[in-house]
């Protein structure tokens, strides 16, 4: 029995390919933040005592936020080109949220992303366990979890992850989401064939923003899974990651919320007024590709092409049968190459049986010189 409609095959599909892609999602971006040991930690034996280098704006202390964000925002980019077909790419409970929000993902399919989403991010962050000590990690022992940084107040930060994932919501719904009809544009409705490249530099250039300020979130599991996991793992007691986690889901999936309402009220009113365009334009495009339509539209103006003309034939030459001597009321003579009856108005030739149907006479069969009817 089919949830909420939706054929269960496909359902499990769609969540094993959620999963697989969140776990990949958090052990590339969360791992690139975890694996590359600054000098300043470089020989640490206490994890922590370094402090979370991936929250510092100097690039003196953290040259890695350009490397951070670019493989966060690379992550999204190719794995949702390669989810794209079979999921939709959402890699994000933010996502799935605003989809269900303006219509465009059922309720029972939405939950049952999201509980993927979530296992699949759990099951990144065991990886990472099991990949990266803590002696190693790159962000002080913090096992690369989102926190306010020191100077900035949990209002700085909910701004921050607030505006940054409703202009994510924006892109997507007006490049993955958003029908373009207007066939007369070069791009007419390729836009969303370029959709998972403009999705990750977003989120690009949101971690360019926010790495120093929250270490950028946008996503809710990437911070709660990374939180859970090390705490059992053990984070430094200068971690405030319990106490700011309120910003890192309420934050985003409000304004994903807010981006999937404003979608049908505002943005996707946008599409019925570029189909009736879509539609005009069609119409003129076929009238250009069609010289005949408009040929009879306008004949004047669009004479109708002359077709060449054929080359005369001769008329076919027929030839008189030779006189025969009268025979008997009802005989065929056969001696001659055209069978001739004889019949009681005088001789009478076989193309004439043949086109009044009286008879069908095959020449090529040999009969006797005469046969009488």
């Amino acid at each position: 029995m089919a949830l909420g409609g939706l054929n269960p095959r496909t359902l499990a599909q769609k969540c094993v390919c959620e999963f697989w892609m969140m776990c990949l999602f958090v052990m590339i971006g969360v791992g690139t933040a975890m694996s590359n040991v600054q000098s300043n930690c470089a020989g640490t034996v206490s994890p922590g005592t370094c402090g979370n280098t991936t929250l510092s704006g100097l690039s003196s202390i953290n040259p890695r936020v350009f490397q951070i964000a670019l493989a966060f925002g690379s992550a999204i980019m190719v794995l949702v080109f390669a989810s794209w077909s079979l999921s939709g790419g959402h890699i994000n409970t933010v996502v799935t949220t605003a989809l269900m929000c303006s219509g465009h993902c059922s309720i029972p399919e939405g939950l049952a992303l999201i509980g993927s989403q979530f296992a699949g991010a759990m099951a990144g962050c065991a990886l990472l366990a099991g990949m990266i000590p803590s002696d190693k990690d790159g962000s002080g022992g913090n096992f690369g979890t989102n926190q306010v940084a020191s100077g900035f107040s949990q209002g700085n930060a909910f701004c921050g992850e607030f505006v940054m994932s409703f202009a994510l919501m924006f892109v997507i719904y007006h490049t993955a989401v958003f029908q373009n009809h207007k066939t007369d544009s070069v791009w007419a409705n390729k836009v969303k064939q370029f959709a998972p490249i403009a999705i990750g530099m977003t989120v690009f250039c949101a971690h360019c923003v926010l790495i120093p300020i929250t270490g950028c979130s946008i996503n809710p599991f990437r911070s709660l899974a990374p939180l859970i996991v090390g705490e059992i793992r053990g984070l430094p007691p200068a971690n405030t990651s319990w106490d700011d986690l309120w910003v890192f889901f309420v934050a985003p999936t409000v304004a994903g919320m807010l981006a999937g309402l404003v979608f049908p009220l505002c943005w996707a009113t946008d599409e019925k007024a570029d189909d009736v365009i879509r539609r005009k334009t069609q119409t003129d495009l076929n009238i250009k590709s069609d010289p005949m339509s408009k040929a009879t539209q306008n004949p004047i103006a669009n004479p109708r092409p002359m077709r060449p003309s054929r080359p005369a034939q001769p008329a076919p030459t027929t030839q008189a049968a030779p006189a025969l001597p009268t025979m008997g009321p009802t005989s065929v003579i056969t001696d001659s190459p055209s069978l001739v009856l004889q019949s009681h108005d005088g001789p009478m030739d076989a193309t004439q049986l043949h086109q009044d149907d009286a008879y069908v006479v095959n020449q090529d069969e040999e009969l006797p010189p005469t046969v009488t009817i």
